[in-house]
Parts: structure tokens; sequence; C-alpha cells
């Protein structure tokens, strides 16, 4: 539940700038960083992946802190240096990268392309030979495990993502034709929002399993392991913790077990796990109506600047009303409460952000709290559906200041309409 403190942000950020507007708790921030940091064994690098949420002031933080950078985009690449990241240490991962894209990034340095196909690796060698270079390379690999535990499955069966296992053996004939590719190691990510341990378990020692045979087998000299992340962030009321505890001492064990390999590089990669819990999407009620036997609250933030995850998933989100004066009510907290289908301001039947959300009484004005809105928030939405006004991202600091770091500005209303 929220505390005192962000309550009061909420409501002096409601004044000030309206409402939708997303805000972005430093100190939830740090924590949350710092925990996970503190948490894995100090040989193992921590990687921030860009794309859970870009805005250039939270990857400063994250920078500052010691966070190094996996990118998907020759965009984020660009952000990644302008924001003085070591582009000797970053991570560029994704199944489309163009030929363009890889001679961008191998003129400027940067420190591993994760080839996710065999064909990716014809390109690369191709780029790397026309710039007399070698390309240093990792392999995503698509394991052959069951990942329905992740809620976004990335990889286990058929996937646009990663090598498959049955082709790696083909992946190293290519390598060794190679004269400008240098493989130095390999990496998975199978999904996201995954909450067993038992399948990080599984995967790591797959993991494993595939570095010893390319390094002694096939007398690679590897350097590098990417064991991936997708660690569970509990979104809805039914959610258990994920244990990043339990996860530690699995991967510590693991890598005792296998400590003869002499890995030099391990690295994980998180975002949302990192980012998620700092954030709070925050909505006004324009209109509470009956139709029929149903209830909808229409709010003024809609599907096209939060991405509604209640109706995705078909769960509930913990969602939380504050009123005029202060006073805050959980969903499904008191008696006799009404049950809402809450929507946005779109003209559009897609646009419902949570169905069966129940309070005791609602007024014009509330403001209705979405948390754990920190990551695939802005820029994962569509937000230029309609036009609508964009909220802006606050910053609510360690000495708990509001700053607007508004990645996207606001599109603002044309001198016309004045």
């Amino acid at each position: 539940m929220m505390n005192d403190r962000i309550i009061q942000a909420l409501n002096t950020a409601s004044a000030q700038y309206g409402t939708p507007f997303y805000l972005f708790d430093e100190v939830q921030l740090k924590l949350d960083y710092e925990q996970l940091r503190n948490y894995l064994p100090s040989s193992v690098s921590l990687y921030y992946s860009m794309k859970a949420n870009p805005n250039p002031t939270v990857i400063q933080h994250l920078l500052k802190w010691g966070a190094q950078l996996e990118i998907a985009s020759i965009g984020e690449f660009q952000r990644a240096i302008e924001l003085g990241a070591n582009v000797a240490s970053i991570v560029f991962t994704g199944p489309g990268k163009t030929a363009e894209d890889i001679e961008i990034c191998l003129r400027k340095g940067i420190g591993i392309i994760n080839v996710e196909h065999l064909e990716e690796l014809a390109v690369v060698e191709q780029v790397a030979a026309q710039l007399d270079l070698v390309a240093s390379i990792t392999l995503r690999l698509n394991l052959s495990l069951d990942s329905t535990g992740s809620r976004m499955a990335a990889g286990g069966g058929a996937s646009p993502f990663g090598i498959d296992e049955e082709c790696i053996e083909e992946a190293v004939s290519i390598i060794n034709e190679c004269n400008h590719l240098k493989l130095v190691g390999i990496h998975t990510h199978q999904g996201t929002q995954n909450f067993s341990i038992e399948y990080y378990e599984q995967a790591t020692e797959r993991m494993l399993y595939w570095y010893r045979k390319l390094q002694q087998v096939y007398q690679f000299q590897l350097t590098t392991l990417g064991l991936g992340g997708g660690y569970g962030v509990p979104a809805f009321i039914e959610d258990e913790p994920f244990s990043i505890e339990m996860y530690e001492q699995m991967l510590r064990q693991k890598l005792n077990e296998h400590a003869d390999l002499e890995i030099p590089n391990v690295f994980i990669e998180s975002g949302r796990y990192i980012v998620s819990r700092m954030g709070y999407f925050v909505s006004s009620v324009l209109y509470a109506k009956q139709s029929k036997d149903k209830n909808y609250l229409i709010i003024d933030g809609g599907t096209n600047q939060r991405a509604g995850l209640g109706r995705t998933f078909k769960k509930p989100l913990p969602l939380v009303k504050i009123s005029a004066d202060g006073q805050m009510e959980g969903s499904g907290e008191q008696p006799n409460s009404t049950s809402y289908t809450v929507v946005g301001p779109l003209c559009t039947p897609m646009d419902v952000m949570q169905s069966g959300v129940d309070f005791a009484k609602v007024n014009q004005g509330d403001l209705i709290v979405f948390s754990n809105s920190g990551a695939y928030g802005l820029t994962y939405a569509n937000v230029h559906f309609l036009s609508h006004r964009l909220p802006p991202e606050l910053l609510l600091t360690q000495d708990d200041t509001l700053r607007d770091i508004s990645l996207i500005s606001p599109l603002r209303e044309e001198s016309i309409l004045r």
C-alpha cells in the first residue's frame, strides 16, 4: 500500500500538473536496483534493459549506481551514448537488426552483438569484413525448456528469438568458416514475469552445459555467459513476490558447481524488476456511468497512455482511489461496494483499463492510481491514437521535490483553440 509520502506527492502533482500523469519515485528505484545488485554474487554483472523504461533521467541514475546497458534498437544505442554509457560494455539484442544497425554499432565499438538466428551470422560477418574488423558476438539460445511460467514467453518453443538448441552445431560450423566473427559467449532470455525458481535453475544448468561444450568440445575461447532475466514483479492482486533470495542461492550454487569453467563475465539483465515498482500512473474520474446491468468509471487516462494489463491478462489489478479529502480506498477493501469496469476516454470499445474494480463510493475528480507503472508505460503505449495530450513523467526525488522529466513532450493545444 502507498505510504503518506507518495499520497502527498500524488495530490501535489495532480494539483500542479493535472491528470493523467506518471510519477516515478527515485527512492523506490534506488531501493529496487540496489536490492537486486546486492543479492547477486559480486562476480555477476547487472545489465539494465533499456526498453523497460528509456527515460534519460532513469537511465542516468542507473548508470551512476553502476548498471550496464542492454539495448534492443539503434535508437536506444544512440541514447546510451548520449548519456555517457561505456560503449564497450553494451550488449545489442533483438531479432531484427539491420546491416546498417550492425555497422553503426561496430563502428562505435559496441561490446557484444547478441546474434538471434543463423542468417544474422552472415550479415554480421559481411559488415565486419567491410569494416576490416572482428565482431565480438554471443549466441542467444532458445532453450528447449517449458516457458509457460512466463506470462510473456520468448522461448521454449517456436520463437523469433534466439537460436534453437538443435541449430547450435550448425551455428558453430558457420562461425568456424567466418574470418570476422569472434564467439565470446552465449546468452538466453526466455520470457518475462516468471516467478519460478525451478525454471531459472533448469535454464542456468542448461546454459552452463552449453558453455562447457562450446569451450571444451568446440574449443572456443569463451568469456561471457548471459543468463537473461524476466524476474516476476507482483502486478495482480493474487501475485506472490519473486524470491530474489532463493534465486541468488540457486545461482551461487550453480556457479560454484561449475567453478572450473572460470567464466570471466557472467551477467543477468533486468528491466521490469528494477523500474516497475517505482512508477504510478494516475488518472481522474470523469464520469461514473450505469448502463443496463453494468457500471463504468470513465477516467481521463487510457490505454493509449498505459497498457491495460488487467484487461490483457484477465486478472484484477490492485487499483487505489484517492478522494478529494485525501481518503484512500483500495479496490475491494470496503463492504457494500459497487463493481466497475474502468475505461479510458478513447472513442473505441478497446479502451478498457480494468474490469471488476470494487469501490464503495466514487466522485468526479477522484484519483485512480495504477501502481507498478514504472515499466512498459508511456513508450509502450499507442500514444498518438486520437491525439490526446500526453501525460507528463514526473520524478519524486529523494528530497521529496517534483521534477518534470518527460521523455516525450506533451501535445500542446494550438493557439487557434485558445
